[in-house]
């Protein structure tokens, strides 16, 4: 086995590398935003339809709302009345 203790060079090269790695907080990728914004449009469709049981709609409403507040994401209301 070739093994050897890490140098100072090394542990820095690690940690720049780790700089890069996604944090909470940090902003989701492009492609994760679009992919969310994708799938909220679809329920927000299917909502906006009024094809489902009152209890149902009230339940998609309610998780289109958690899911835009957690992604930090505004609301189609606010996307409608944006300046």
């Amino acid at each position: 086995m070739n093994w050897r203790h890490p140098t100072a060079q090394d542990m820095d090269h690690r940690r720049d590398l780790r700089k890069h790695d996604w944090q909470p907080g940090d902003n989701l990728p492009t492609y994760q935003r679009l992919a969310v914004s994708a799938l909220i449009g679809e329920c927000e469709m299917i909502v906006a339809r009024g094809a489902l049981p009152e209890a149902d709609e009230l339940t998609l409403r309610m998780l289109i709302a958690q899911v835009l507040g957690a992604f930090g994401m505004p609301s189609q209301f606010d996307r409608s009345n944006a300046p």
